[in-house]
């Protein structure tokens, strides 16, 4: 590994780990801090599931959003585009006075993790090839909930030690890391890294008939399903 993969590898990893730390802190304290927004019973609703909904719903948008423009603007301009959103949605938050400007804020940071985990899937997918394809998920998938992990425990300690919006600004900082390494630490890598097979570039619509049509792929969609329906409960 030569020294300008090593550091889009850094760079990629210290981008997921930071987002992942930023979610951690909401997953823990976003739910305590809506709290205090409940007047009435139809505001209750809002307050439990519009920022759940919110997430979910557009991060799902944009993971496909994002292989689209991996493709056609560049890997780093997705994961740039993603931190920069992000950015936005916790400064939103910290400024937030109503529930609805938090279900934004919620908006905006499920939208850019949606494009900032897959711009990075593919970046370490196009660095480690066919053969380490599975590393590079690997990599990608514990990067993301040792984030969440630290993120919870910052964010469930500053909470109590200080109060809920302080612990805000932990995921502030994550963001503004994020953001520094997607954007001077990660290159383009759509081209060619370390010298890269050239493959036959196959349309988005016959890729997915292709998942469509094989039982392996649909189990595998299906089973993806149910772990985020899992991951939802959470939430």
């Amino acid at each position: 590994m030569n020294e300008k993969v090593r550091r889009i590898v850094i760079s990629a990893i210290v981008t997921v780990l930071s987002i992942g730390t930023g979610m951690g802190v909401q997953r823990t304290v976003l739910p305590l801090y809506t709290s205090g927004f409940v007047r009435h019973t139809y505001t209750y609703l809002l307050v439990v599931l519009l920022p759940i909904l919110s997430f979910g719903m557009f991060k799902g948008i944009a993971d496909l959003l994002a292989g689209y423009l991996a493709d056609r603007l560049g890997r780093k301009v997705a994961v740039v585009i993603g931190t920069s959103t992000f950015l936005v949605g916790i400064s939103v938050l910290i400024l937030s006075e109503d529930i609805l400007t938090i279900a934004l804020s919620t908006l905006l940071m499920g939208w850019s993790q949606g494009l900032i985990d897959s711009g990075i899937m593919i970046i370490l997918s196009d660095i480690g090839g066919r053969e380490k394809h599975g590393l590079s998920l690997g990599i990608m998938e514990s990067s993301v909930y040792g984030g969440y992990t630290i993120g919870s425990v910052l964010g469930g300690y500053v909470s109590r030690l200080r109060n809920i919006p302080t612990a805000f600004y932990i995921t502030l900082m994550a963001s503004i890391l994020a953001f520094a390494f997607s954007l001077a630490g990660i290159s383009e890598t759509r081209k060619k890294v370390e010298g890269d097979i050239e493959v036959e570039e196959i349309p988005t619509t016959q890729a997915y008939s292709m998942c469509l049509r094989s039982a392996t792929l649909r189990l595998t969609y299906l089973l993806g399903h149910i772990a985020q329906l899992s991951d939802a409960l959470v939430w």
